[in-house]
């Protein structure tokens, strides 16, 4: 199977299929997915899941960076690993990460929501922000995955494989791959599920409902997998999700768990534990490809926008970059310019004395010490500019964000929860510049119209809530009304 991944160039181009490799790193195991880029998994892809020793990685925390790049320099020479067309997809603590509902809008006004979005939270280094299109929903809005996370921190993953010779193509985080992978699994596209993943002594649970994730908890283990205590641990957790989804009044019913990455007896057990808590569900095994490898096997899934932060590290680089650039040109003409200047006066004057002086001046100013502490000074005062520039911007989105309203989850989560039960509500458009959101909206009871208005205007959201009139649709068996909500300066917010 391996030689699917190690496609020669030719080979490539011949066959017009692109072969990558996606390593998931947490914590001591490693997890590789490599096989053809395509909208679903692959059906044929090698899968690798290998166990580094202890001690230099850590919750997404590299502990000792030295033995860690000799870790996975002896795991590509062993396996005979690509070393090129490579994702790494990381889950740290470094990672601040959020999925929102936003309307359909403009690529640079998305941009503009994940930062007011982070603007609140403390800020002590130099931080990078990107996001991902998980996918179009229902109504004419989308879902995306907002991130952000520290320079530094993708700077310390991009020279580790560097050193190893290996070249990255794109940094995520595992929450964009293992959305990618759930929405490819058929069994998921339609119901209501709770999804419990394993990867070393780390449990994720899911809420996925008709496709779309939910929520997403990520924790620790620390009683022994296989014990009494691992399997309640897992029961709590699914009875927390099972709460949370009863509150949000759903249709239908939360009856199904599927594990991934458990051995086929923790099903059993599994299943007794959540009887022993009367939470009625049926627990399986997921029996999709790779389910044991979801977070590295997403990576090969195709993404119309995905998240990569090292691209974002690259252009970021390259801005610094511009502005060392011209700062290291200047600084020479500059002395240069002095130090003829400081000649021809001493040529003009024709005092030996004078001349003498003016050539250990010219000397003084030519010193190679004297150079690098001048462009030191010179570096110094561009981190200081760049600095002050980051905290401008800080200040720019933390005064739009509190002059602008803001058409964001919590918004169109209040859009949606004041509808009836037998209500279908759809948003249809967004307009950034008059902060308006037009809804259409469905219902077979005619007065339930005046209920919805007046729910959304006691939110306190919006300026105006209103509509023109409404029109049957004989073919549904419902009224079809567009109601227009203008956003109050504290929406979102």
């Amino acid at each position: 199977m391996r030689s699917n991944i190690r496609l020669t160039n030719k080979q490539r181009k011949e066959s017009g299929v692109k072969v990558v490799t996606s390593v998931f790193l947490s914590n001591n195991t490693v997890f590789i997915a490599g096989g053809a880029e395509g909208k679903n998994l692959p059906k044929h892809a090698e899968s690798i899941i290998y166990r580094m020793p202890e001690g230099s990685l850590l919750n997404g925390m590299i502990t000792n960076e030295q033995e860690l790049t000799e870790q996975l320099r002896e795991l590509w020479r062993k396996r005979a690993l690509p070393k090129d067309h490579v994702r790494l997809v990381l889950e740290s603590s470094h990672f601040s990460v959020k999925t929102l509902a936003v309307p359909k809008m403009k690529e640079k006004e998305v941009r503009g929501v994940v930062l007011r979005e982070f603007a609140e939270m403390e800020q002590y280094e130099e931080k990078l922000y990107d996001h991902a299109v998980l996918q179009s929903v229902e109504g004419g809005g989308q879902d995306i995955l907002a991130v952000m996370v520290n320079r530094s921190y993708i700077e310390g993953w991009q020279k580790i494989f560097h050193d190893i010779g290996v070249e990255l193509e794109r940094i995520t985080v595992s929450r964009e791959t293992m959305t990618r992978y759930f929405a490819s699994c058929e069994q998921l596209r339609q119901g209501a599920y709770v999804l419990i993943l394993l990867d070393d002594m780390i449990l994720t649970s899911v809420l996925w409902i008709d496709g779309r994730l939910v929520s997403a908890d990520r924790k620790r283990v620390f009683s022994e997998v296989g014990s009494e205590e691992f399997y309640t641990e897992i029961s709590r957790s699914v009875s927390s999700i099972r709460q949370y989804y009863i509150s949000q009044k759903r249709r239908g019913k939360l009856s199904k768990l599927f594990l991934c990455g458990f051995q086929e007896q923790d099903v059993g057990c599994c299943q007794e534990s959540l009887d022993r808590f009367e939470l009625e569900m049926q627990v399986e095994s997921l029996r999709e490809p790779y389910a044991d490898n979801v977070m590295a096997a997403g990576g090969l899934i195709t993404a119309k926008k995905p998240v990569n932060m090292l691209q974002v590290w690259k252009e970021k680089k390259r801005e610094d970059k511009g502005i060392g650039t011209f700062v290291k040109r200047a600084v020479p003409v500059l002395v240069l310019f002095a130090v003829c200047l400081l000649i021809s006066i001493g040529l003009m004057i024709g005092s030996s004395i004078r001349m003498k002086k003016a050539t250990e001046l010219s000397e003084y100013l030519t010193d190679t010490t004297l150079m690098q502490e001048k462009m030191l000074v010179e570096e110094l005062k561009r981190d200081i500019s760049s600095m002050e520039r980051m905290m401008e911007q800080a200040d720019q989105i933390r005064a739009i964000k509190k002059s602008y309203p803001l058409a964001d989850g919590r918004v169109t989560d209040k859009i949606r929860s004041a509808a009836d039960y037998n209500m279908t509500v759809r948003i249809v458009s967004y307009n950034a510049d008059a902060g308006e959101l037009n809804v259409e909206i469905r219902t077979p009871v005619v007065e339930s119209v005046n209920r919805y208005v007046s729910a959304l205007q006691e939110t306190g959201m919006f300026v105006k809530v209103g509509y023109s009139g409404y029109g049957y649709l004989e073919g549904e068996g419902n009224y079809q009304v567009q109601v227009s909500c203008i956003l109050s300066g504290d929406a979102g917010k």
